[in-house]
């Protein structure tokens, strides 16, 4: 099966339907499809929630990969989501050492594609701001962001719902808290990285806690001590062992 990142234009969404549509009457016929599958495809969050007409003259640390697009893309990219032409939603970041990404401040020329800072930490909250203004809901978003990645990886059924048998892995999340973001005091800050395009962003939704294979691994801004996180393969087969950092502890 062939599967499309970080689509982000009208034009690719058209594409994909016209896959996908293909892909499924050929099952529906006894054949196979074109590239063995249905096509499948994922959207990027920033490119949900920001329009190139929004962009302030020469912010460069909106200049990122893919490129923040016109209106009318955005809202092909949620009317993808709405059919199911794409069904799974990414945070979009690149992490990467800080003096790797000069923003340049005014001039784009010059300025690299920028590592999406804070995009990770920021996801949930940032994707659920815009998504509810969508007529999405809080079962869309374990659609969107847990149950359909987990299919697509073949990481399920032990990732990607809350079930008997599978891996406790799960967050309690707030969904009315409304916050505004302050970059400097974003987890990436402290590696180095302040700017961020959600930098004075206000947020709908907070993360209070994060809970991994039963094991409760971050609570209102604090971290295990030590890192407890696998990295597995799509037959869910555990690799070796991650070594993402944590710090702080629990009081």
């Amino acid at each position: 099966a062939m599967h499309v990142a970080n689509v982000s234009t009208s034009q690719t969404v058209r594409v994909l339907r016209d896959c996908r549509d293909y892909d499924l009457s050929c099952i529906a016929s006894g054949f196979s499809p074109l590239f063995g599958g249905v096509t499948t495809a994922s959207i990027a969050c920033p490119n949900l929630l920001f329009a190139e007409e929004d962009v302030p003259y020469g912010a460069t640390v909106f200049k990122v990969d893919p490129p923040i697009r016109h209106e009318a893309h955005r809202k092909a990219l949620w009317t993808a989501l709405h059919s199911g032409t794409v069904r799974v939603v990414t945070s979009g970041h690149s992490p990467v050492p800080p003096e790797g990404t000069p923003s340049n401040p005014g001039d784009f020329s010059r300025a690299l594609a920028g590592s999406l800072v804070g995009a990770n930490e920021l996801f949930l909250p940032a994707f659920w701001t815009a998504a509810r203004r969508e007529d999405f809901d809080l079962a869309d978003l374990a659609h969107l962001l847990a149950a359909q990645p987990a299919n697509l990886l073949r990481l399920a059924p032990q990732k990607g719902s809350i079930r008997v048998g599978a891996d406790a892995d799960f967050c309690i999340f707030d969904p009315d808290s409304q916050w505004t973001v302050e970059a400097s005091k974003l987890v990436a800050a402290t590696q180095g990285c302040c700017d961020s395009l959600y930098d004075g962003k206000i947020l709908t939704g907070k993360v209070v806690a994060t809970i991994l294979r039963g094991h409760l691994v971050y609570r209102r801004g604090l971290f295990r001590d030590n890192p407890i996180g696998n990295v597995i393969s799509s037959q869910s087969r555990l690799v070796r062992q991650s070594q993402s950092a944590c710090s702080s502890s629990f009081s």
